[in-house]
């Protein structure tokens, strides 16, 4: 390869790694290029603690939501740094789980992309922007009146479910972005069309002179409406705000990732059931409804604590969530019940099968490794039977 060549090539990977995201454990990304499906885990690499995604690299870019709900398991009793469900689908993310009351959760702050209680870690996040905001939430959670708390979980649970706010939300997501991904397609078109070939024909030095102050004044522009979105959706994350706007502005390669970086979370503590249901096609969205909810009534184990004060308030979230996502799914048409039924058999050998994954197996398993070592269900047993035996923990 010539110099122009090789600098080409450069200009070019340094543009795909903008485009990679790494998204830990316990999310949902929701993705609609080059077609709309959800990933609860990566295609491309993944390791125990998150998952390395790659944003659609080309104009019109497509959607990439990172949706989560509340990573956290909450009561009237305290605050536990896990929860019962397991999104990706090779478990839950590694973390230390600690638990806390609500008088040492007040006190709680965000330093970058981590959420402390005290000097210990309770939550570390994808982003800055994340952890401000579910440190507030945490704050006002704790401040609340006992008697008052109950209630304000439940009706927090229930506003994640709520589908006329996410597609409010979704639509003034597209709508405010949509500007910034025409000059970022343009943005391009400059850097990807225009100065290569202007490169070949005239070299680096006599095409730079001219081809640098539109790549920079488009940076700029975006620089500033990608400032002023993000003030709006995130008024808490003002460091983090200044640092990427500065970014975006310096680096129009980084620009052209502007509108992906400033949407990314926009949905994050919506539950992500409710999400795929206004992102997806039904069929796909009921796929992703139907794995959660085996996966919210059958718990992967082991369970994040086995001490029985942190186990009573996973439990408590957990029946929480699980009420409010059958609720969600009859409100959509849905059966939560069909979801729980045996599956087709695949073998005359078969005779059992993990009611959380539906893998099947043969007499002589007793327990599903891969949900590890959840109980298996004989083909014989009503699905109401197989998920009464695995209700409690």
């Amino acid at each position: 390869m010539t110099e122009r060549q090789q600098l080409l090539a450069l200009a070019g990977l340094i543009y795909v790694a903008e485009c990679i995201r790494w998204v830990r454990r316990g999310a949902v990304v929701l993705a609609a290029a080059p077609d709309r499906r959800a990933w609860r885990r990566s295609p491309l690499l993944a390791n125990e603690h998150g998952d390395a995604f790659i944003g659609w690299p080309l104009p019109p870019f497509g959607d990439f939501l990172v949706v989560r709900g509340r990573p956290l398991s909450a009561s009237e009793d305290g605050v536990v740094t896990a929860t019962a469900a397991s999104l990706h689908e090779a478990g839950r993310p590694v973390q230390a789980v600690r638990m806390w009351s609500w008088e040492a959760v007040a006190k709680a702050k965000s330093s970058g992309d981590r959420v402390l209680v005290g000097n210990e870690t309770a939550w570390r996040a994808d982003s800055p922007f994340e952890a401000a905001e579910l440190t507030a939430w945490l704050v006002r959670m704790a401040t609340l009146p006992a008697s008052a708390r109950r209630s304000a979980l439940e009706r927090d649970a229930a506003d994640s479910f709520d589908g006329q706010v996410i597609r409010a939300r979704l639509d003034d997501w597209r709508v405010s972005l949509q500007p910034m991904q025409r000059v970022q397609a343009a943005l391009m078109a400059w850097l990807f069309g225009v100065v290569p070939a202007a490169v070949w024909g005239w070299g680096w030095f006599p095409t730079l002179a001219w081809a640098v102050p539109p790549a920079l004044g488009a940076s700029i522009w975006l620089a500033r409406r990608f400032s002023r979105i993000v003030r709006a959706w995130h008024p808490e994350g003002g460091e983090e705000r200044s640092r990427l706007t500065l970014m975006v502005a310096l680096s129009p390669l980084t620009a052209l990732r502007a509108s992906e970086l400033a949407g990314r979370v926009r949905m994050a503590w919506f539950h992500p059931a409710a999400v795929a249901a206004a992102v997806l096609a039904r069929p796909a969205a009921e796929a992703l409804a139907a794995a959660l909810w085996r996966d919210i009534s059958c718990p992967r184990r082991p369970l994040p604590s086995s001490e029985p004060a942190a186990v009573a308030i996973l439990e408590a979230e957990r029946c929480r969530t699980r009420s409010m996502l059958e609720a969600w799914a009859r409100r959509e048409g849905w059966r939560p019940e069909a979801w729980v039924e045996p599956p087709s058999r695949t073998d005359a050998d078969h005779v059992r099968y993990c009611p959380r994954c539906l893998v099947q197996f043969t007499a002589r398993a007793s327990d599903c490794t891969d949900c590890g070592g959840l109980k298996l269900v004989d083909f014989e047993t009503t699905a109401a039977q197989a998920m009464g035996s695995h209700l409690n923990y």
